[in-house]
């Protein structure tokens, strides 16, 4: 019975991550939890589209397995998932914030950099994480180095 269970929560969540508007928060109120293990097996698979939604749910729902999952999203070989992560991040507590966002900004597409630097500014993370600006800045276009250089002060 558990399984049947299992199968529809998991339709219903494709079903969800298939549509062109999504509604993140109500469907992290709805799914919760129970919803991490599904989600983080999409954002490992091979359709770009849906583990880049998958990632986006996974920010938006309170749970410890979310972060784990959010956690490895931002090491995913999908620039648009490590944004996606790199988004999620700025609503996790701060200890999550950090660890991904501190590993995404060496990221090597500036797409994820810059939604991580986003992030950094949205939580106020600067300061504590101005070794790992400093030591990306170099590699940075001149719009990404001013900034980094305004969130360290």
């Amino acid at each position: 019975m558990a399984k049947a269970t299992n199968t529809n929560i998991n339709e219903e969540i494709l079903a969800f991550l298939r549509q062109d508007e999504l509604d993140y928060p109500g469907a992290a109120q709805k799914f919760g939890a129970a919803a991490v293990p599904f989600l983080q097996e999409i954002t490992e698979g091979s359709d770009e589209n849906l583990a880049t939604k998958a990632a986006y749910l996974l920010g938006y729902i309170s749970d410890e397995s979310a972060k784990t999952a959010l956690v490895a999203a931002a090491g995913n070989k999908f620039s648009t998932v490590r944004i996606a992560a790199a988004y999620g991040a700025a609503s996790q507590d701060v200890e999550t914030a950090k660890s991904i966002l501190g590993r995404l900004l060496s990221d090597y597409d500036h797409g994820v950099v810059k939604v991580t630097m986003r992030s950094i500014g949205e939580r106020k993370l600067g300061k504590s994480l101005a070794k790992e600006l400093k030591a990306v800045q170099k590699s940075l276009p001149a719009e990404l180095k001013a900034q980094a250089k305004r969130m360290i002060k």
